[in-house]
């Protein structure tokens, strides 16, 4: 009879550490997976700032680019301008030799 008890007993408490176990398996996934979470929403914040930073580096750039092609055409109407003169120059010169 007292074997039966200990065998009923120990059987008990191997159904409990099982449990036991199963349970801080489950914790430990758990931990796990909001850590690798947490990791993620790192790596979307850092992604993000550094999208952000694109965006601001894209919008100068396109800035200076509409800046550069003002500069380009007021200088190609100065040269314009300036090519009528020599052309108007020349034709004067032309007229009184």
């Amino acid at each position: 009879m007292r074997r039966q008890l200990d065998g009923s007993a120990l059987s008990q408490e191997n159904r409990r550490l099982q449990r036991d176990l199963s349970h801080a398996r489950q914790q430990l996934e758990g931990s796990a997976a909001a850590e690798n979470l947490q990791a993620a929403r790192l790596e979307i914040y850092v992604r993000g700032e550094k999208v952000a930073e694109l965006e601001r580096l894209l919008a100068k750039a396109n800035d200076r680019r509409v800046q550069l092609h003002r500069v380009h055409e007021r200088t190609v109407d100065k040269l314009d301008a300036a090519n009528r003169i020599v052309q108007e120059l020349r034709r004067v010169l032309g007229s009184l030799r």
